[in-house]
């Protein structure tokens, strides 16, 4: 039986797309808000979700890491690599959004930015502007 062949990914597009995902949640969730405590008998097996949470969290910073490191070699190898610098970007922009930190919002940009001007109409012009406006709008 054949196997139909699925499109390749570029390198750690999974992981940035886990993070992307997790992030959604985390954004959806309202952290900031006061919820009302549980009843105490389910405990045990909320502080065991909770701990499972944690190791998944730091899991995909360190996937994170992972994934501005490949690209950062990738352009480094081939500058004119322009979806490895849109996911370089991409990566750097979840980075910053966990940490809040304007220095990676920084360099989330100037990998949009490349990318934009390798291919100003490749298949990923349009998210990238939209994150460069993004981050504009909200890191100023």
């Amino acid at each position: 039986m054949l196997r139909e062949k699925r499109p390749s990914r570029a390198p750690g597009a999974r992981a940035v797309a886990l993070a992307a995902a997790l992030l959604l949640i985390w954004v959806g969730t309202g952290f900031a808000q006061e919820k009302a405590p549980l009843p105490t008998n389910n405990r045990p097996e909320a502080d065991a979700h909770f701990e499972a949470g944690l190791i998944d969290l730091e899991s995909v910073r360190q996937k994170l890491d992972s994934a501005i490191a490949q690209h950062q070699q990738a352009v480094k190898i081939r500058p004119d690599f322009a979806d490895a610098h849109f996911y370089l970007g991409l990566s750097y922009h979840m980075k910053a959004k966990l940490y809040g930190d304007k220095q990676l919002y920084k360099e989330a940009t100037k990998g949009y930015r490349r990318y934009l001007q390798i291919q100003p109409k490749g298949p990923h012009a349009t998210q990238a502007k939209q994150n460069i406006r993004f981050i504009e709008l909200n890191n100023r």
